[in-house]
């Protein structure tokens, strides 16, 4: 969520789709592969990726927290 509100969104629209936006593992199929960047135990971001052929795979999501200590 604070990843979206960097770029500011409404309030309104943050709260519509706040179920949507924040990280649930049980959302991604067997095939994504997820990276997960933390830093002293607490979650700053994430990506996710989806083979779509052989040798091409396809960047889902890409969520980082704007926090000053990136």
């Amino acid at each position: 969520m604070r990843s979206k509100s960097f770029w500011r969104y409404d309030t309104s629209f943050l709260a519509d789709a706040r179920q949507e936006l924040e990280f649930q593992p049980n959302r991604f199929l067997p095939d994504f592969h997820v990276c997960i960047l933390e830093e002293d135990g607490q979650m700053l971001g994430f990506c996710s990726l989806i083979p779509i052929g052989h040798e091409t795979i396809e960047l889902h999501d890409l969520f980082i927290d704007p926090s000053p200590h990136l």
